[in-house]
């Protein structure tokens, strides 16, 4: 009969902790650790995606069953923010509840296997703690020397993510150019279709609705151009309303005017496209747990 081998495997999801270690703006950082523990031996595999580069990589650390921590060692990434590491643990009585990964005293990334350990800082950072109180009284024992100062604070400005290109950017420009040149073709017809009229009401020349609509994409044009470096909701909401009211406008006052019309459906294409632009620029935010990830270490294993 045949013996049964041993065999387990876990899978620990890593989620995002620091926002300052992104690669990519909108997008977290996220991580996919294996946990493979047969006969001989337990091997840890761990993947990760849009984690900033630093010197040196960043510290793996595993959280044991009794809270006690193992380190992994240090996975080191790529330019793009992507890396591999695997460990091998020459034993397989070990039992992982969590896996992070730190550099100094931050935590880009951890995963939990099962219930979040609440304490998990404390854990991570027991020895390095008891480490600088005996380097600090060491210190205090020193004679003759110079007063020595120890920067021990984050430099919260080191990874703080600066957003050098705004989404959309093209886009913009385009919008601005459609608006310019819908200007020009308003102006132009206010003025051929003539902005005097025969009663006191100025405001019911056919030419006039021409230039109130040219007014509007001047200043939807402006806009989008002045805006065109501002990675925000309005550099989109703001040319969107403006359309819309000049699309009305022209709909209602179009009367026997057929460009008038035209322009009225011009300016709500281009709300919406404006609309659309907003939605997207504001996409990838959000990360979603029960993501697939592909498993980049999978291997068949006989039971």
């Amino acid at each position: 009969m045949a013996t049964k081998r041993k065999f387990k495997r876990d899978y620990i999801i890593l989620e995002a902790k620091d926002m300052n270690f992104r690669y990519k703006e909108r997008v977290l950082p996220k991580a996919f650790a294996k946990v493979e523990i047969n006969e001989e031996k337990a091997v840890v595999a761990l993947y990760v995606e849009n984690l900033k580069c630093v010197k040196d990589g960043y510290k793996v650390v595993a959280i044991q069953s009794d809270y006690e921590t193992l380190d992994l060692g240090n996975v080191v990434l790529s330019e793009q923010g992507k890396g591999e590491f695997v460990f091998d643990l020459e034993r397989n009585d070990i039992e992982i509840k969590g896996i992070a990964l730190l550099h100094e005293k931050q935590v880009p990334l951890i995963g939990f296997k099962g219930n979040k350990i609440e304490n998990y800082e404390e854990i991570l950072f027991a020895g390095q703690d008891e480490y600088e109180e005996e380097f600090d009284d060491e210190l205090d024992d020193l004679e003759d020397t110079e007063d020595i100062y120890i920067d021990t604070e984050d430099d919260d400005d080191e990874y703080e993510y600066v957003d050098e290109y705004p989404r959309f950017r093209p886009g913009r420009i385009i919008l601005g150019i459609i608006s310019l040149l819908a200007f020009g073709f308003c102006i132009y017809k206010g003025f051929v279709t003539g902005l005097s009229t025969s009663g006191a009401d100025v405001t019911s020349a056919p030419g006039m609705n021409y230039v109130i609509v040219a007014l509007c994409m001047l200043v939807t044009a402006l806009l989008y151009f002045i805006m065109n470096n501002r990675d925000t909701l309005f550099a989109f909401l703001i040319p969107m309303i403006v359309y819309i009211g000049s699309a009305v406008f022209a709909f209602l006052k179009h009367g026997d005017e057929f460009e008038l019309l035209i322009l009225a459906g011009v300016s709500g294409v281009l709300a919406v496209i404006s609309l659309i632009l907003a939605i997207a620029s504001r996409g990838g935010d959000d990360y979603d747990d029960e993501d697939d990830y592909d498993d980049p270490f999978e291997e068949e294993h006989d039971n």
